[in-house]
């Protein structure tokens, strides 16, 4: 069912109405663990495909009554949380116009940021979650902590999906020496993510810095670090 349902989100619409004019041409992120420009980046996404979703929640016994689906008297509906952002509001919303499209019932739960993930996201109170996770310099590094999924370590796996044979290849992509056969071993673990249907990217940040134009050396730095020997004011 995770499967069908993210074959359903547009993120490609998504990533346009989110960035139009703060980037020349919004795309989504299509890597779990590699962000754009980043070497190892390679698009192992799950395509946009709601006529297939449609046909796989047949497969799985949720058949449309009306307007949404149903199954052993069960309505196919997603509770969706998410901090009382507009910029979340306005993502969920489209995801809600997408999935209504299939006969899914997206319902769209806002939450104060005072205990958001201490209260709401780390106990599992949702369907669907929306967050974000900061890429850097190092993308191996957070490989185990968000997507291994151990039962008695919950580390950033709050979905808590996964499965033995992932944590395999996670553990054996940390271990490899060879950093092209990492970054290999570490593209599987992103198709297997997906396979699991575990969470979709929607976009990675615009990196967009204002900046007075009489700062020097400060401004979007990308994945580098600033040198903060070197910023300051022209005379």
């Amino acid at each position: 069912m995770r499967v069908a349902i993210i074959k359903a989100i547009d993120r490609n619409g998504i990533a346009k109405a989110m960035q139009n004019g703060l980037v020349p041409d919004p795309k989504p992120l299509n890597n779990h663990i590699f962000v754009q420009g980043q070497e190892g980046y390679q698009d192992n996404s799950l395509p946009f495909d709601p006529e297939a979703a449609a046909r796989e929640l047949d497969a799985l016994g949720w058949k449309l009554n009306g307007d949404v689906r149903e199954k052993d008297g069960r309505r196919l509906e997603i509770r969706d949380v998410m901090y009382n952002d507009q910029t979340w509001v306005q993502i969920a919303q489209i995801i809600q116009q997408n999935l209504a499209r299939i006969g899914v019932e997206l319902v769209i739960e806002t939450k104060p940021g005072n205990g958001f993930f201490t209260d709401v996201i780390q106990p599992g109170n949702f369907d669907v979650g929306q967050w974000s996770w900061q890429g850097d310099a190092f993308p191996l590094s957070s490989i185990p902590q968000i997507w291994g999924y151990y039962p008695d370590d919950l580390q950033g796996n709050y979905g808590r999906i996964g499965s033995p044979e992932l944590n395999e290849l996670i553990e054996q992509t940390l271990s490899e020496l060879d950093p092209q056969k990492a970054i290999d071993l570490a593209n599987q673990v992103d198709k297997e993510i997906w396979a699991e249907g575990h969470s979709i990217p929607l976009v990675q940040s615009a990196g967009n810095v204002g900046v007075r134009d009489n700062l020097a050396n400060y401004g979007a730095a990308g994945l580098a670090s600033l040198d903060y020997t070197k910023i300051g004011f022209l005379k």
